[in-house]
């Protein structure tokens, strides 16, 4: 079974708890869900481990996820939302036709910069890497609720700070 056969995220709450309004096209996102499941929850470098990740989308196929395991995607859907904004903003600001890739203007609508898209998706990703954090630290406390979690060493992924340009000192995302 490839582990993306089950989104352990909806539409619905990537739209409540993240900046993804209700005008954007959820097709436009839906098909970087499980892109970034398998990016931020699988294999050596990735959350839960292949393992671990299986196991829960398994369960929520099968419906048969336990107590703890709940608990574990709870904790987790912040990071995965995020990051999936992360990973979609660029498409959300252009979008592919058949004469190239654009961006779609109306009479309403300024489009935003490259730079502007860029920072949104800088955002995006240190907020996934945030949430990200708190489930390393979650696991490593409590791994031993999930026999199929292998505690590989991880980094800490949230660099924090605030970043206000290269005006001045030079320094770029320090």
């Amino acid at each position: 079974m490839s582990a993306t056969a089950s989104n352990l995220i909806d539409e619905t709450w990537i739209r409540q708890n993240t900046s993804i309004s209700n005008h954007v096209d959820i097709t436009l996102i839906s098909p970087f869900i499980p892109i970034a499941q398998d990016i931020l929850f699988s294999g050596c470098k990735g959350l839960f481990g292949d393992a671990l990740y299986t196991r829960l989308c398994q369960g929520n196929i099968l419906g048969d996820l336990n107590a703890n395991e709940i608990h574990l995607l709870e904790l987790a859907r912040p990071a995965l939302a995020w990051y999936i904004c992360h990973i979609s903003v660029g498409e959300i600001a252009t979008q592919i036709r058949g004469s190239g890739v654009g961006r779609v203007k109306n009479d309403h609508f300024d489009a935003a910069s490259r730079e502007e898209v860029q920072d949104k998706s800088y955002k995006y990703k240190n907020f996934s890497e945030f949430y990200s954090q708190k489930v390393i630290n979650y696991l490593e406390d409590n791994g031993s609720l999930y026999p199929e979690y292998s505690s590989t060493p991880k980094k800490e992924t949230y660099k924090g700070g605030i970043y206000f340009g290269s005006k001045g000192s030079g320094c770029r995302r320090c």
